[in-house]
Formats: structure tokens, sequence, C-alpha cells
């Protein structure tokens, strides 16, 4: 399951979340701003930015326009959104 680590007004994370589902992606989200833990795994990591996208094997993935690489990678159509 990928992991999406964001923030309230973000609008790259919504941007991630609808590419997820509209690729019918699980997902889960994680708010930073809710999650002092996941807060303080981002910032350990040096990350200043969100989103910040992990794949199912923890591997980072990077922010949204990582994310539509990756996903057009796998083979998905993130621009068919029809």
């Amino acid at each position: 399951m990928i992991v999406v680590y964001g923030r309230p007004g973000c609008n790259y994370c919504e941007q991630s979340k609808s590419a997820l589902d509209s690729c019918k992606i699980d997902y889960k989200y994680i708010d930073i701003w809710q999650d002092d833990n996941a807060k303080q795994y981002i910032i350990k990591r040096g990350l200043k930015t969100v989103p910040q996208i992990y794949d199912s094997n923890e591997s980072h993935i990077g922010g949204y326009n990582e994310l539509i690489i990756y996903l057009s990678d796998k083979g998905y159509n993130v621009y068919d959104r029809t």
C-alpha cells in the first residue's frame, strides 16, 4: 500500500490523492499536523515539503511529480480521468 504524508491545505497532497484514486490504487493518507510521529519521521529524513510518498516496500517515491512518473512507469494512465 502506498503511504502519502501530507497536511491540510496542500494542493499537491490533494492532487496526489486524486491521482491514486483515479488509478484505483489503495493508499493511506497521514496528516503530519495530526500525527506527531509521522511529522518526526519526515523531519528525521531531512524532508521539508509535502507530500512525501512511499511505496509498499517503504521505498521513497518522492512528491507529486515523482508519483506521476512512478504511476506512468507502472503502466497507469494518470491523465485519463474519465
